[in-house]
């Protein structure tokens, strides 16, 4: 007569805890992902701003060497601006990076469209509607600019 021993260990919960384990491991590399690209994008949010001021600096000076009825002083008003425009789209990837902290506040819809369509030279396109709603205005902003390259 023969005898046969076996035993079974049941390692459900060992496998759980591995397939537990993995997820965890993945989700802290996708953070560490996340938090470079943040630092990455903060530090050429920042370089950006820094030529974005040589440029406002230049353009200020040439405006104070030409006289106000230049030719040319309209275009540098436009730089002013267009470099206004330049940091505050600094400022919200700035804000991103520090954790999504955006301020809410009044935000006059036609304003923000008509300002964004002069930006990009499309006035005859301008949305007729007015309206005003509390909403975060860096976020509308950057809907408004997208929206504005395709009409």
């Amino acid at each position: 007569m023969q005898l046969t021993h076996a035993s079974l260990l049941d390692i459900t919960e060992r496998k759980r805890s591995e397939l537990e384990n993995k997820s965890l491991e993945s989700q802290l590399q996708q953070a560490q992902k996340m938090e470079s690209i943040g630092t990455l994008a903060g530090g050429i949010a920042h370089d950006f701003n820094n030529l974005l001021m040589g440029i406002q600096g230049n353009a200020s000076l040439l405006m104070l060497d030409i006289d106000a009825s230049h030719q040319f002083i309209e275009r540098l008003k436009n730089i002013e601006r267009y470099v206004r425009n330049g940091s505050e789209l600094t400022k919200q990837l700035l804000g991103f990076v520090r954790g999504g902290k955006y301020a809410a506040k009044p935000t006059m819809i036609n304003e923000l469209i008509a300002k964004s369509s002069e930006m990009f030279g499309r006035k005859k396109k301008r949305s007729a509607f007015i309206a005003s709603c509390k909403m975060i205005s860096g976020r509308l902003k950057s809907i408004v600019d997208r929206l504005t390259r395709f009409c």
